[in-house]
């Protein structure tokens, strides 16, 4: 949130902004990896029942893709129209549709990966007795 929040404060040097944004994308891919990682540590995963984490996940995973691919095309589209002249205004109707569209998103996506990360850590994902009735019931 603060990369999201300052960093209009830095288009006085697109080469920094740059940076700057290359570091908010690599973080965003690697708490996806770390999530997934989460999944891959638990019981289910490991007994083959994947589609049981991908049932209760699912909503978390599609919405980390869809931030980062708005968020990289936010990125690029912004460097690329101040690239040359950082100090001008150039925001279109639609880089401002954009940038609202992403921030929208970003609300979402930090309270379901902050809810995913909670959800993951009960201990009943990582024991077998109560996921084999689960899987069960649901076939």
């Amino acid at each position: 949130m603060f990369m999201n929040a300052f960093s209009e404060f830095l288009r006085y040097d697109s080469h920094l902004l740059l940076i700057f944004y290359v570091i908010q994308d690599l973080c965003l891919i690697f708490a996806l990896t770390t999530l997934l990682l989460s999944f891959f540590s638990t019981y289910l995963f490991q007994a083959g029942l994947v589609y049981l984490i991908y049932n209760k996940f699912c909503a978390v995973i599609y919405t980390i893709l869809l931030y980062l691919s708005l968020t990289i095309a936010f990125h690029s589209w912004s460097l690329n129209m101040r690239w040359n002249q950082p100090l001008t205004y150039v925001w279109t109707d639609g880089l401002h549709t954009l940038y609202v569209v992403q921030r929208l998103v970003a609300v979402l996506y930090y309270h379901l990966y902050k809810r995913a990360v909670l959800r993951i850590s009960d201990p009943r994902f990582y024991k077998d007795a109560d996921w084999t009735l689960a899987s069960i019931a649901i076939n």
